[in-house]
């Protein structure tokens, strides 16, 4: 029972850690991610990235090698996706704005 709440109150302390650390520069992160997406730049590193560690994992490898390659195509597939949503919320925002503007 000792163990139980000692992993409890760890992940309570991170939880709360993270919180008071994830709105701090948050708006800027949301810019950037907004800003990044529609780069050609952007999607060629993605596209470049994520194809290589497909092959790799496709290629036969396993254990420890394979699962880190899952994790970081995982985190790079993580990464367009907020990309993405972030371009959305500020292109609704840019039309709404020229719609008000335009009224």
């Amino acid at each position: 029972m000792k163990t139980l709440d000692r992993i409890k109150s760890f992940f309570t302390a991170r939880d709360h850690e993270t919180k008071d650390l994830s709105g701090f520069e948050q708006d800027k992160v949301n810019l950037w991610l907004a800003q990044t997406f529609p780069r050609p730049e952007f999607q060629n590193y993605m596209a470049k990235e994520l194809y290589g560690l497909l092959k790799l994992m496709g290629s036969g490898i396993e254990g420890k090698e394979y699962w880190s390659a899952f994790g970081q195509r995982k985190a790079l597939l993580a990464l367009l996706r907020d990309s993405k949503v972030q371009f959305e919320i500020e292109e609704r925002k840019r039309k709404a704005k020229q719609q008000v503007e335009v009224i």
